[in-house]
């Protein structure tokens, strides 16, 4: 039997003679299965039937998902600092207040900080998201793989080394399957 967009089936069955024979089958619709692995990791596979291999995908973009949303949710203040420091005649303005020495030191060793801080927050930011295309990647190869092997088996179980032979001398057919 075979329908588009649903997986064929091919099963031999013998009928006899004068006797009703009732066959029931059904065929399993075809998903795309990367619909699901794309929209969110895991899923894929738990349709598929490999529940470990769901699971720990759910459970490790799960785990992602928290990670990245609490380090990264709120980034440190950083502002481009439109007051010019300056040192003029041997005194210190920041903008266009005297200050004292301390204060522009302070003033610079501040900016300074600040703009450590928010260049090691994007940095591991960008790190994280480079984790997360990594995990996506590793997700979607092996779904790939999952994919493959089904079809190797469901190949593989179709293959019998027992020949069925099937004989009809009245219409003439003789017939062996492996």
């Amino acid at each position: 039997m075979e329908k588009d967009k649903y997986k064929s089936v091919e099963k031999v069955y013998y009928i006899k003679e004068d006797e009703i024979t009732s066959i029931n089958e059904s065929l399993e619709k075809i998903r795309d299965f990367f619909v699901y692995s794309e929209l969110i990791p895991g899923l894929g596979q738990i349709v598929k039937k490999h529940y470990i291999h769901g699971t720990i995908f759910l459970s490790v973009f799960t785990g992602y998902a928290f990670y990245f949303y609490k380090n990264f949710r709120s980034p440190p203040v950083y502002n481009e600092n439109k007051v010019e420091l300056s040192k003029r005649f041997g005194k210190y303005y920041i903008g266009e207040k005297l200050v004292s020495e301390e204060e522009y030191k302070a003033e610079i060793n501040r900016r300074k900080k600040e703009k450590e801080e928010y260049d090691r927050f994007h940095d591991k930011k960008l790190k994280a998201k480079v984790l997360g295309v990594a995990l996506y990647a590793i997700n979607i190869a092996d779904m790939v793989f999952l994919l493959m092997w089904d079809s190797y088996k469901e190949k593989r179980e179709k293959i019998s080394l027992r020949p069925e032979i099937s004989k009809d001398f009245k219409g003439l057919k003789f017939r062996i399957n492996f």
